[in-house]
């Protein structure tokens, strides 16, 4: 964040987690809820519902949004 200025990115994550609107980014649409259930599907993996829920916010405020992008 520059100064106390909040990018596009960063408001809409704000929202995102107030709002409980759960594993789509409002800005581009990425679904990091169907990313972690492919990646599990094809590692044959069982998650517990606290290991998911981790998995689906790390590839939320990971993915390469172009709102992120300067």
């Amino acid at each position: 964040m520059v100064g106390n200025k909040m990018s596009n990115f960063e408001k809409a994550w704000n929202l995102l987690k107030n709002d409980d609107i759960y594993g789509v980014c409002p800005l581009c649409g990425y679904d990091a809820e169907e990313a972690v259930r492919y990646q599990s599907k094809q590692n044959n993996e069982a998650l517990s519902p606290e290991e998911y829920a981790e998995e689906v916010d790390f590839y939320l405020h990971h993915h390469q949004c172009p709102a992120k992008r300067p």
